[in-house]
Formats: structure tokens, sequence, C-alpha cells
């Protein structure tokens, strides 16, 4: 992941969250705080593998690597 997708993942957020703030309905208020949520844990997940890497020397991850699609067999 990009330092330009991370930025649009935040920006994501940022916006769920507003919207979580405003809604009236209490499901679509619940729905968007799992959404948020999810993302939050995403963009962690995403950051502490690419501090890992930095630690240790390994270049950069893509977002292919995170989620396993391009891993080694």
């Amino acid at each position: 992941m990009t330092n330009r997708q991370l930025r649009e993942q935040e920006v994501q957020i940022e916006r769920y969250q507003f919207l979580s703030r405003e809604v009236t309905d209490p499901l679509a208020a619940c729905l968007l705080r799992i959404i948020i949520g999810e993302l939050e844990d995403d963009l962690r997940r995403y950051r502490a593998i690419d501090q890992s890497c930095v630690e240790c020397g390994v270049a950069r991850v893509s977002s292919t690597d995170v989620y396993g699609a391009s891993w080694p067999r």
C-alpha cells in the first residue's frame, strides 16, 4: 500500500466517522461503526507489517502482499 493509498484510507475513515455522527438511524450508525472499526484494523495491520519490514530491513510490501495474494508458496 502506497503512502497515497494510506492517506485515502484515512480520508475514507474520516468520512465514515462524520457520517456516523450525523446519521439518525440507529442501525445505520451501528453499521457505520462496524465499517470504521474494520477499516481502522486494516490500516493498523498494514502499518504494523510495514513497520516490521522497516525494522528488519526488508523493502515495503505491496497491498497484495498484505493480503497474501503474492506470497511465495
